[in-house]
């Protein structure tokens, strides 16, 4: 039988060749690579469909990890990037480009309201459907 610190000695050197075969990563020069880009905007901007598509309603410059999309939208400056296209906010359900936007609080899009059925609502500042108008009931 071997004690314990000459079982330990011959694992080791049993293991040496095996643990020296083992890959080396090679040596980084110069910079230190970066982590994933990442983007700056100066403000509200439509978020890419991968991303959840919509509106981004941070107001003050910040990053995402995401690019603008579609690139054209966008203009680039010393700061960050600015969407051109109009940001437009409603509340509640609306009709939305031939659809209903079920959305039930304030948020915001990307094109401006259709022309019917929608009015501006002072008090919260975006535009809103006009309620159905009752119908008489049958009876």
């Amino acid at each position: 039988m071997f004690s314990g610190a000459t079982f330990a000695a011959r694992l080791a050197l049993a293991l040496l060749p095996a643990l020296a075969a083992c890959g080396v990563a090679p040596v980084q020069r110069g910079e230190v690579p970066s982590g994933p880009p990442v983007w700056r905007y100066l403000g509200q901007h439509g978020r890419p469909l991968a991303y959840d598509g919509g509106v981004c309603t941070i107001k003050v410059p910040h990053e995402h990890k995401y690019p603008p999309a579609p690139r054209a939208a966008f203009v680039e400056t010393a700061d960050g990037l600015a969407d051109t296209r109009p940001i437009v906010p409603y509340v509640g359900r609306h009709p939305h480009r031939g659809r209903t936007c079920t959305e039930q609080g304030w948020h915001l899009h990307l094109e401006g309201p259709d022309a019917h059925g929608m009015v501006f609502d002072e008090q919260v500042g975006a535009w809103r459907a006009l309620a159905a108008e009752r119908r008489p009931s049958n009876g």
